[in-house]
């Protein structure tokens, strides 16, 4: 019975999530001419579409990187190929679910590898959301000193510095006061301690030596290839946009996935696209299919990466959601 009610819930965000993104989707479609729409794709430049979906796939490359780095870093580790596929899973589950399972089936995945214990993994995800929000928040400045934000952007902007800067002084305390820690968690129960333990360890994982910078030169370059990407359909569609419209619409989705309500952001990524573009005087005629052929790249990426590491790990789909709602009952089994 309480399996069944969880079904109903997690059914029911999701009808409310997908509502939310045809909302979102109609007003970003709200007034659009079709006939230009259609016209901006049939001028559209392969060769500069193909180079920007390689971009997306040397994004998800560059991640694998730095998590197999961050992982090393705490004497673990597994071939690159299987740290892409849980990855790549991960970020399927974040597309598809509404919610952030998608961490959740990482550090699952990892354990069920033997890549890393549940909570060492899931402690190495936290310091990756850090490093990609101080990224976030890096060229947000750059913007700021190249041109003037919107009061919408600026309120966000406000709202995800407040939060990051709490998870970033979680991150430091950790880092900085590991051994301390460690020692004071040795007074827990042992039902406690090997959990909690192996998060403190995948937190605190960068301070360990050859850690940081690699990692911190991992993060630039992934967002500067997702730059790349928003950058390089701009050419492609013959918008001549320039880099800070580039890092605005990059930041502007990464902001907006910050809200896991809409699965797939279905709407959601369209219409913070086109608001961002807004700021740069594109009509929605322009920046719509911009938007289209974007989400495009980006999601159908994800999904045939996903699917591929399903098969790698040899996993499907129902298999693996059934064991992430039940995962809460088994987070304390043995690390």
């Amino acid at each position: 019975m309480r399996r069944l009610r969880g079904r109903g819930r997690r059914y029911a965000r999701s009808c409310i999530g997908l509502a939310l993104g045809a909302g979102v989707l109609w007003l970003a479609l709200r007034d659009l001419g079709w006939g230009d729409f259609w016209r901006v794709l049939a001028h559209i430049r392969w060769p500069w579409v193909i180079l920007a979906w390689l971009t997306v796939l040397c994004t998800s490359a560059t991640k694998t990187c730095r998590w197999k780095q961050l992982l090393r870093g705490n004497g673990r580790g597994g071939s690159w190929l299987s740290i892409l596929a849980i990855l790549s899973v991960g970020q399927l589950v974040n597309a598809l679910l509404p919610g952030r399972f998608g961490e959740l089936a990482r550090a699952h995945l990892a354990r069920r590898e033997s890549v890393s214990p549940f909570m060492v993994a899931l402690g190495t995800i936290v310091v990756e959301k850090v490093l990609d929000g101080l990224a976030a928040l890096s060229l947000i400045a750059i913007l700021a000193l190249t041109m003037v934000l919107p009061q919408w952007f600026r309120s966000a902007t406000v709202s995800f510095a407040g939060a990051l800067l709490v998870l970033a002084i979680l991150v430091s305390a950790v880092t900085l006061g590991q051994r301390w820690l460690v020692r004071k968690c040795r007074r827990l129960p042992e039902r406690w301690r090997g959990p909690i333990e192996g998060g403190l360890q995948g937190i605190g994982i960068l301070c360990q030596h050859g850690t940081l910078l690699p990692s911190a030169a991992l993060t630039l370059l992934a967002w500067l290839l997702g730059a790349s990407t928003n950058y390089l359909l701009f050419v492609a569609l013959g918008l001549p946009i320039s880099t800070p419209a580039a890092l605005l619409v990059l930041v502007t989705i990464h902001l907006g996935s910050l809200v896991p309500v809409v699965p797939g952001q279905l709407g959601l990524f369209h219409y913070l696209t086109v608001l961002a573009l807004t700021v740069f005087g594109v009509s929605r005629q322009v920046s719509m299919p911009y938007a289209t052929v974007l989400y495009v790249l980006v999601y159908a990426s994800i999904i045939a990466l996903g699917v591929g590491g399903l098969a790698w790990l040899s996993t499907d789909w129902h298999t693996l959601t059934r064991q992430l709602w039940t995962l809460p009952d088994r987070v304390n089994e043995r690390q």
